[in-house]
């Protein structure tokens, strides 16, 4: 590790960044042993949500008590009720012994008991805090609302623009039937997630940039590297990729291939294949190796009926029955990714 100092990435760069996952366990490490030595539990528990739970920074931040633990003080087996920011989606979300396990470190260290703060956020700052203090307050229920007075009260510099855009996407919604309630549950709650997602972003880049980790690496990294070692620790399950993409509720496998890294790496296998070649040619030798050994990776059913069609067919001519069993396995495979 190099000295701490402040971190020259303050905030997510503008415009499209393809960050990468967490590839090597020692960065993983040490990014953990940063955060616990200097008794940042907060960003700890945040970062181990982020490897373990395979959410977005910007959901991870708002997560409850509630979301882990039942009204009895009991840890539930399970997450039904993170509704994704982006997508609006909800993804049942096992809660593993790694969960739990590092729920334990953050309360004992902490002092937190987490039925007593059941219904209240996980993580908090004193701007969210502040928020939370004004739920209740008269000027959210009027059915006038006037935001040029709220954006006035609340000392809010928003330009005409943004509030042209709120008041058309405030008419285009069902949920809410109030401005004002839009405005808290939605605006509001957008810039907070923002406001504590640049918060965390800033600390990673620190620690990132404190334990020498490689690459193009941001918050968001831990999502894919949940994904990424999730592809890697399970190389024989055909349907992994299947998988992976229902966690991260994609449209299809290619994106979660391209989403944690996989299609990148594959890229980057190209290229230096292609530099052995260019090198070897350079130094005279012809003799260039050529993998052409193709993998076909099957789901267990459809393994079974092939197998079940070659038994019944024994007995019938070999050459014959091997095409047609080639043609059933190309009809079935599924791309190795």
């Amino acid at each position: 590790m190099k000295s701490e100092s402040k971190s020259r990435y303050a905030t997510k760069k503008p415009g499209k960044t393809e960050v990468e996952p967490l590839r090597r366990y020692e960065d993983m490490y040490n990014l953990m042993e940063y955060f616990k030595s200097r008794k940042m539990w907060d960003s700890y528990l945040t970062f181990m949500f982020g490897l373990l739970l395979g959410r977005r920074i910007g959901d991870t931040v708002m997560v409850k008590w509630s979301d882990f633990y039942y009204e009895n003080g009991r840890l539930k087996t399970e997450i039904t009720t993170i509704e994704e920011q982006k997508t609006g989606k909800t993804t049942i979300i096992p809660i593993s012994q790694a969960v739990k396990g590092a729920i334990a470190v953050y309360c004992r260290e902490t002092g937190v008991v987490p039925q007593e703060h059941l219904h209240e956020y996980v993580f908090n700052t004193p701007t969210k805090t502040e928020w939370l203090s004004r739920r209740d307050d008269p000027i959210y229920q009027e059915k006038s609302f006037n935001l040029n007075a709220w954006c006035e009260k609340m000392g809010k510099d928003w330009g005409v623009q943004r509030k042209i855009s709120i008041l058309e996407a405030f008419e285009k919604q069902k949920k809410y039937s109030s401005l004002g309630e839009y405005l808290y549950w939605v605006v509001e709650y957008a810039d907070i997630v923002k406001w504590q997602t640049d918060g965390f972003r800033r600390k990673f880049a620190t620690a990132v940039e404190v334990c020498n980790v490689e690459g193009r690496v941001s918050c968001h990294s831990l999502r894919k590297t949940f994904g990424w070692i999730g592809k890697m620790i399970h190389p024989d399950d055909p349907n992994a990729m299947e998988t992976l993409q229902e966690i991260f509720n994609h449209v299809d496998v290619a994106t979660t291939a391209r989403y944690i890294g996989l299609s990148e790496e594959r890229k980057r296998r190209y290229f230096d294949d292609m530099g052995e070649v260019v090198e070897s040619i350079e130094s005279g030798n012809m003799d260039i190796r050529v993998n052409n050994s193709p993998i076909v990776s099957l789901k267990h059913d459809d393994l079974r009926e092939v197998l079940m069609f070659v038994l019944r067919e024994r007995d019938g001519d070999d050459v014959e029955v091997f095409n047609r069993a080639m043609s059933m396995i190309e009809e079935k495979k599924l791309r190795m990714i």
